[in-house]
């Protein structure tokens, strides 16, 4: 591997580190297995520095992101038990000073409501929810990332909305009673 092979993985791990972390966090609870899944992702990383050097600039990030989602899977698997990180554990309510209590109560309510039923999507569904609706994503970014075609990338994600809006409308009725 060369110096500068060396130094371009060095400056996308520092430019992209959040993110990376971010993807790793996605699929684990701890953020200590998150940090060892990031590392082992990066030891497959200067692996395939040929590979990566080879493409564009966002298209080795899209590549390093899967490596980290299929790393943190085959950690999931290697443990035998899905412990997917439960959506908005750590999000906080911005502060305002033109939110009434009355407004922070619906808002969190809301939250609460919204975490429940992500957390009830599955992995596969969830992290398309995710790129899409939360990391706004563009629909070739995620086909990449998966190794799937557009037109499959739009169903899924067509599909995974459709299953959060039931699971939305579920619970919404089971509040009502």
């Amino acid at each position: 591997m060369a110096p500068n092979d060396k130094q371009l993985i060095a400056e996308i791990y520092d430019k992209y580190y959040p993110l990376f972390h971010k993807k790793a966090t996605m699929l684990v609870t701890d953020n200590d297995v998150a940090d060892d899944i990031l590392h082992d992702s990066f030891v497959k990383v200067l692996k395939n520095t040929d590979k990566i050097t080879s493409l564009e600039q966002n298209e080795q990030v899209a590549y390093i992101c899967q490596i980290i989602v299929n790393t943190g899977i085959d950690y999931l698997k290697n443990k035998k038990k899905i412990s997917v990180r439960n959506f908005g554990d750590d999000e906080e309510l911005p502060v305002c000073e033109e939110v009434t209590p009355e407004q922070v109560i619906i808002i969190n309510e809301d939250k609460k409501l919204s975490r429940s039923c992500m957390n009830k999507l599955s992995v596969a569904d969830r992290q398309l929810v995710l790129m899409y609706f939360y990391e706004d994503m563009e629909i070739s970014e995620i086909s990449k990332i998966l190794h799937i075609k557009e037109g499959a990338t739009r169903t899924k994600i067509s599909r995974a909305k459709k299953r959060l809006i039931k699971l939305v409308q579920k619970e919404m009725k089971n509040n009502e009673r």
